[in-house]
């Protein structure tokens, strides 16, 4: 799901594609090749919230590797580009990794403290799989529309014009049966 993102010149531009797919994409990839190739080439991405907003920002992000959810984080110009490609960030980043160039190339190890510390005591519910995406049920509320009624349509009748057109020859004359 792709709600109020993805705005830019190639901006998720083959996001998930060939690979195990990338979560929802709610307010973040905004900036031109903002999230392009992000849980590319069996890669993964978790959810991208509020994050992501930059140029470059997330761009190649867990390429050929993976990255769990990013949460209110990479926020900047190139910031997170190529993290968790080839070498994966199996933690959620959460409200890290904001500002130019932060996280640039990262991996599990070299992420800053306040990344790995939001983990500390905390499960992790969003992990990358196969399917990260999940959707909440909705029920649906009844129409309250009045029901129409179509009315008959009645056709006017026609009279048939005597043809003006001249008979062919090979063909025999036969009566008009509507006459």
């Amino acid at each position: 799901m792709f709600v109020n993102s993805c705005i830019g010149d190639n901006s998720c531009e083959r996001a998930g594609y060939d690979s195990y797919g990338v979560g929802n994409i709610v307010n973040s990839c905004i900036g031109d090749h903002a999230c392009a190739y992000a849980g590319y080439w069996e890669g993964a991405a978790g959810n991208i919230e509020n994050a992501c907003n930059g140029i470059s920002a997330c761009e190649n992000a867990g390429q050929v590797g993976s990255i769990g959810s990013i949460l209110n984080s990479c926020n900047g110009d190139h910031a997170c580009e190529s993290a968790g490609s080839r070498d994966p960030i199996t933690s959620n980043l959460v409200s890290c990794c904001n500002g130019d160039k932060i996280c640039l190339k990262a991996n599990q190890t070299s992420l800053p403290t306040e990344c790995t510390a939001s983990q500390t005591n905390k499960p992790t519910t969003t992990q990358c799989t196969t399917n990260p995406t999940t959707a909440k049920p909705t029920t649906a509320k009844p129409t309250t529309a009045k029901p129409t009624t179509a009315k008959p349509i009645t056709a006017k009748p026609t009279t048939a014009k005597p043809s003006t057109a001249r008979p062919s020859t090979d063909k025999p004359i036969t009566a008009n049966p509507l006459s």
